[in-house]
């Protein structure tokens, strides 16, 4: 598969490469935009907004896919602040501090659904949804729990999820939006001191 997809990027050209950069930005972008849709839907319903959460991981595959291509991997590199115009770039250190304080939330999330966890909420439907009986399961074995602990539970895997693809695309987007300049001039020097 590996070597299918290279044969495939292999051809594209510079200036098709600028615009696959661009796509790959919108993909993280869309992608961001289903998995705030579907966090609110997993949480609160409508029950259809899930699958906005799956359509937003496959389209953070997709864009991770392309965006390692290397056309797009050698455009980035002949632009070491990244793509991004200069209006965009006070935005850089927001977007970094939110993948730092986003990572945060996931790692934090994934406590209370080990320490409380007998397994994941099991029924379809919104987390907050009023239920008869609320139950976890783990590998098919039920356990009934409180509804506090269902929704601890539900709630922080729900965040973990969602909280962890929304993480990978706004690394992406730094990655493509403000470039790899540290590592190139880093590259550079010591490509420089070995002359």
């Amino acid at each position: 598969m590996n070597a299918i997809w290279k044969m495939a990027t292999k051809r594209i050209k510079v200036k098709e490469s600028r615009v696959v950069s661009w796509l790959c930005v919108g993909f993280f972008v869309a992608s961001a935009v289903c998995l705030v849709a579907s966090f609110w839907g997993s949480l609160f319903g409508p029950e259809v907004l899930d699958l906005l959460g799956a359509l937003g991981f496959f389209i953070t595959v997709i864009a991770f896919l392309t965006s390692g291509s290397e056309a797009v991997r050698d455009y980035i590199a002949k632009r070491p602040r990244g793509l991004a115009p200069d209006w965009l770039r006070p935005w850089r250190w927001f977007l970094i501090v939110s993948a730092i304080v986003l990572a945060a939330i996931v790692i934090a999330s994934g406590i209370p659904m080990f320490l409380y966890a007998d397994g994941v909420a099991s029924s379809s439907g919104p987390v907050f949804e009023h239920r008869a009986v609320y139950e976890l399961c783990n590998h098919g074995t039920y356990t009934t729990v409180s509804r506090w602990r269902y929704l601890v539970v539900g709630t922080s895997f729900i965040v973990g999820w969602h909280g962890g693809i929304a993480f990978m695309d706004l690394i992406g987007l730094i990655y493509l939006l403000f470039g790899v300049k540290r590592s190139m001039n880093t590259k550079n020097s010591t490509e420089g001191g070995a002359t």
